[in-house]
């Protein structure tokens, strides 16, 4: 998928919830690589009202505060679909009607 993005067969999206992610990440060399891509990532979501009220509605569907401010990010950039390799998330996502909540094999195959 990186190669595909790097190719821009694929579109990344980048999010200020992956920011806040990759801050807190201990290992400089990995938190570095990470922040590379939002250089490549074709939008760049903000934080808005809209944004922080879809998050806030996630959590009550059952998801992290930190899970909810990532799908109500991919949401608000209009994405097709969010990766994730995150079982608790996974297992959740059909409380997610907005978004295509895959795992990167389901991802992968489907496209």
């Amino acid at each position: 998928m990186q190669s595909r993005i790097r190719r821009g067969e694929l579109d990344l999206a980048w999010s200020h919830a992956m920011d806040l992610e990759n801050h807190a990440n201990p290992f400089p060399e990995r938190r570095n690589s990470i922040a590379r891509w939002r250089q490549i990532a074709k939008t760049d979501t903000g934080t808005s009202g809209p944004l922080v009220g879809l998050a806030a509605d996630l959590e009550t569907r059952g998801f992290k505060p930190l899970d909810s401010l990532h799908i109500a990010c991919a949401i608000t950039a209009g994405c097709d679909c969010f990766l994730t390799t995150d079982d608790g998330v996974l297992g959740k996502r059909r409380l997610v009607g907005e978004l295509q909540i895959l795992n990167p094999t389901e991802f992968i195959l489907l496209r």
